[in-house]
């Protein structure tokens, strides 16, 4: 049996880690569509792109972390729509130096109100997806989402 496990840390480096030394994290994400353009953040200390979220924290509603991730990630307010697929990975992060099974949750969202002059993130068109560097679960959800349209 293999006592190891390969994670992947946000600039895409690989890291061999003990499976014993790992922890899970449920990670929520946000699909907001705008003039058929979909929004995506810059990964934070890197050159990838991907779709705001990030973990729940202890006690926090899928419902309640998405709109506190977007907020934070973004500065947009949204609400949460129809649920669209799952992603698992192995990940780890480079800041606290900790290895996770991460099951990522992804989420139409809605703008409340009107989109802002000032917000965090650029609009990107399914044209410009394949000339964007965007890491490997948010370019197989949004693929995903492209073959299997959700309401």
């Amino acid at each position: 049996m293999i006592d190891t496990v390969e994670c992947i840390d946000r600039h895409g480096n690989t890291h061999i880690v003990n499976k014993s030394e790992l922890g899970t994290r449920i990670s929520v994400c946000g699909i907001l569509k705008h003039l058929d353009r979909f929004l995506l953040i810059q990964t934070t200390g890197t050159d990838f792109w991907e779709l705001p979220g990030g973990g729940l924290e202890p006690g926090e509603t899928i419902e309640a972390g998405l709109t506190r991730e977007f907020f934070e990630e973004a500065l947009l307010n949204v609400t949460i729509g129809s649920f669209v697929t799952l992603k698992e990975s192995f990940f780890f992060s480079d800041i606290s130096e900790r290895a996770y099974f991460t099951l990522r949750l992804f989420y139409l969202v809605q703008l409340v109100g009107e989109l802002p002059e000032t917000f965090e993130g650029k609009f990107v068109g399914q044209n410009e997806l394949d000339h964007t560097k965007i890491n490997e679960s948010t370019r197989s959800t949004l693929e995903f989402l492209r073959n299997n349209p959700v309401a």
